[in-house]
């Protein structure tokens, strides 16, 4: 149970140290590099739609309770 935030961090570090490993050992090769099509961008994107899904999917079905909580909490005695 982490932060959202930091499991993207880390996803995108880990990206960022194989990215560098693959420059120091191609050198002059830039076959390798031209095969990387996961960038930072992709994974923060990626991220936010795996995490925005479901609770785009999950509201329409509960928002009668939301409605109803707030509802009940607003009327005054």
């Amino acid at each position: 149970m982490r932060p959202l935030s930091t499991i993207l961090q880390e996803m995108l570090a880990s990206a960022e140290a194989m990215r560098d490993t693959l420059n120091q050992a191609a050198g002059t090769n830039y076959e390798l590099l031209d095969k990387i099509q996961v960038t930072g961008n992709s994974l923060k994107m990626a991220t936010i739609i795996i995490v925005v899904t479901p609770i785009v999917l999950i509201y329409p079905f509960v928002q009668r309770y939301f409605a109803k909580g707030v509802m009940i909490g607003s009327l005054k005695e």
